[in-house]
């Protein structure tokens, strides 16, 4: 955890589960906040909880078909679920789009109602904005594609950008966040080190 009062990360002491330890041993993984919560999508077909108040982990109880263990995948919070996207299951690409429901502890699959999704997605980008995911990667021929998922429509859009985009990378680490005025900045690198940063204006495609 980082302090941004002192600008320095300190260490966050913790209670852990015995069944929530099994987290700690993978790497690629994502993470949502909901409430006073972080929820982390694990390498066991489990999902975790970390409570910030109480600084216990925990194994979230869940009914039908969790989703393969994996990395390199998006997981993020809407509405009152949390969605698991794509990533990497022993070298192979998952191409699923899975959602636990808090209110009935139910891991279901995402309806989709029109749209293609994304052809290869691990080691990629999302966030939220509006109504919506978006999501940034590395398309098949070596160029980098913007998608967008609507949440009330159930449905995939792929999108047509202007500017320069950011090179073609993987197996990188993305930041992406939505500031005040609705722009998406990221970085990553692949195969060495980047130090490039691009902002995306969300108003040019409305």
């Amino acid at each position: 955890m980082s302090s941004v009062a002192t600008a320095a990360w300190v260490d966050v002491p913790y209670a852990v589960d015995h069944r929530a330890a099994s987290y700690f041993r993978g790497g690629f993984n994502s993470c949502a906040v909901r409430g006073d919560s972080l929820y982390v999508f694990g390498d066991l077909e489990t999902l975790h909880e970390f409570n910030f108040e109480k600084k216990i982990w925990r194994v979230v109880p869940w009914n039908g078909d969790a989703p393969k263990p994996r990395q390199g995948y998006a997981g993020f919070h809407y509405g009152d679920c949390f969605y698991v996207f794509g990533g990497l299951t022993n070298g192979s690409i998952e191409r699923d789009f899975i959602q636990y429901d808090f209110a009935t502890r139910t891991w279901s699959v995402v309806v989709v109602n029109t749209g293609i999704q994304p052809a290869v997605i691990c080691s990629f980008a999302t966030v939220l904005h509006a109504s919506s995911m978006y999501s940034l990667q590395q398309g098949q021929a070596q160029s980098v594609e913007l998608h967008k998922f609507e949440f009330y429509a159930k449905t995939w859009t792929s999108l047509t950008t202007t500017g320069q985009p950011p090179q073609p990378r993987s197996k990188c680490a993305y930041i992406s966040h939505v500031l005040q005025n609705e722009t998406w900045v990221l970085v990553g690198s692949h195969q060495g080190t980047y130090n490039d940063g691009y902002i995306f204006d969300f108003d040019l495609l409305y």
